[in-house]
């Protein structure tokens, strides 16, 4: 759970910064999807290594996969909003964005309890 504390902080302190709504909103799925592909780069050379198990490499792999489809609707419902600006259409980007969050901290869990984290 240390890792979903980090992710919390992370989206305050985005939250925190100056610029507009959209500006942080997209800045915190930069700062995530950044972190997905590092843990995905990094157990991929684990896998590689024979240092994971392939339940865990196939884990993570499948993770990524979901993470990346989550992001792009996540990232297509922010462009729709921005220009629509409807609550329908903000509501969709929440939901996406929602789903990409879950995502993302059941990778970074994943990859703490799997050692491609330091603790």
């Amino acid at each position: 759970m240390k890792y979903f504390g980090i992710a919390c902080v992370v989206l305050l302190l985005l939250t925190g910064c100056p610029g507009t709504q959209t500006e942080k909103a997209a800045k915190a799925m930069l700062v995530t999807q950044t972190a997905i592909v590092d843990v995905a780069t990094t157990a991929n050379n684990l896998c590689v290594a024979g240092v994971l198990s392939q339940n865990e490499c196939d884990d993570i792999a499948d993770m990524y996969e979901k993470a990346k489809v989550t992001y792009d609707l996540a990232e297509s419902a922010l462009a729709t909003a921005l220009q629509t600006d409807s609550d329908d259409s903000w509501q969709k980007y929440q939901t996406f964005h929602e789903n990409f969050m879950k995502i993302y901290i059941d990778m970074l869990t994943a990859a703490a309890s799997y050692g491609i984290l330091e603790e």
